[in-house]
C-alpha cells in the first residue's frame, strides 16, 4: 500500500505542477472573485468549497508528500554520486550556489 501511496503522491505532484493546472487554478480564483462581486452566493459557496476544502485540505498534503519523496530521491542520487567520486578519488565541493 505504501508503494501505491508514494506512486500516487508523485503523479499528483507532477500533474499539479504543470502550467495547465496553473491556468485551472487561475480560472477557479477568477470565478470566485466574479461570484463574490456579483452577489452569486451559490457560486461563491461552490468555488469556496473547492478552493477551501479540496485544494487546501486534500491536495496540499498530497503535494507535500510528493515533494518530500522527490527530495529523498535527490538526496539518494547525490549520495551515490559522492560515493562514486570518493571511489575514483575525485575531489569536489558540493556546495549550493547562493
Amino acid at each position: 500500500m505504501k508503494h501505491f501511496n508514494n506512486w500516487l503522491a508523485l503523479k499528483i505532484t507532477k500533474w499539479v505542477g504543470t502550467m495547465l493546472m496553473a491556468y485551472i487554478f487561475t480560472i477557479i480564483g477568477g470565478m470566485g472573485i466574479y461570484y463574490s462581486l456579483t452577489g452569486n452566493t451559490k457560486g461563491t459557496l461552490v468555488i469556496g468549497s473547492i478552493s477551501g476544502y479540496f485544494l487546501q485540505l486534500v491536495l496540499l498534503p498530497i503535494i507535500i508528500v510528493g515533494q518530500n519523496l522527490q527530495s529523498d530521491k535527490h538526496e539518494e542520487t547525490l549520495s551515490a554520486i559522492k560515493a562514486v567520486h570518493k571511489h575514483l578519488g575525485i575531489k569536489h565541493a558540493y556546495r549550493r550556489k547562493r
